[in-house]
């Protein structure tokens, strides 16, 4: 005897226990990833064991790297071998690496992974801020700028990009690398032009090479804004 297909009210039953399952999947993975992160770990462990054994490594690999487990390196590269390109494992990986201080490592991994995942959004930041504790602002301008370009997560890479070349700019004009620092200062007001406290920055910068009619038109614009001059920095003002 043949089976009868599924009526249509069985199939819907069917999909929506199947999108439940999935749905609550997500969420425990996003808890557990959640718990870690704000260093929850006896309650990320509990949830990890009630994964299935098979989906256990990645999250074991995370939770070693937040305990600072000896193990954590050897450990994660075993499951990133198992899982290539995962870039959850990668990560892991790479910051078990930085903090056993082998940083050629750390960094060559992530820049592979950043080049075999630059569709990942939660990858591509990671990425980014992995850069910015290592202090290498020119490589992360060069990177947002490159998304930017792109359209790849544009917003919040405009925004990461504009705080980046604030933190550069002044770092420049109190070094006083004053061309670079209107390098920094001119692509800043570029792409946000309402930061109008930073054409006072700009102005000083003009200023100290001599181009007091650009320096004028800056410190004009910035008071027509209502803005008010910020404090100054080390040797600027």
């Amino acid at each position: 005897m043949l089976a009868c297909p599924p009526s249509s009210s069985e199939k819907k039953t069917a999909v929506t226990g199947a999108d439940d399952h999935t749905a609550g999947k997500i969420a425990q993975v996003d808890g557990i990833v959640s718990l870690l992160e704000s260093r929850r770990l006896t309650e990320a462990s509990a949830l990890i064991k009630k994964l299935p054994d098979t989906e256990q490594a990645p999250h074991l690999c995370r939770l070693k790297e937040v305990r600072q487990d000896l193990d954590a390196v050897k450990f994660c590269r075993q499951v990133l071998k198992k899982q290539p390109g995962d870039s959850y494992i990668a990560l892991s990986l790479a910051r078990a690496l930085h903090r056993d201080r082998r940083y050629s490592e750390a960094s060559s991994l992530m820049d592979k992974q950043y080049e075999q995942s630059k569709s990942d959004v939660g990858f591509a930041r990671a990425y980014i801020q992995y850069y910015e504790r290592l202090r290498d602002l020119m490589k992360v301008e060069s990177i947002l700028e490159q998304q930017l370009q792109s359209g790849f997560d544009a917003d919040w890479s405009r925004d990461r990009l504009g705080q980046v070349l604030m933190d550069k700019g002044r770092g420049e004009l109190t070094a006083q690398d004053y061309s670079l620092a209107i390098r920094s200062f001119e692509r800043l007001l570029e792409i946000q032009p309402d930061a109008h406290s930073f054409r006072y920055y700009l102005a000083d910068a003009y200023a100290a090479l001599g181009k007091s009619d650009a320096a004028d038109k800056m410190r004009k614009e910035a008071k027509a804004a209502g803005v008010s001059p910020p404090p100054p920095l080390g040797a600027s003002r």
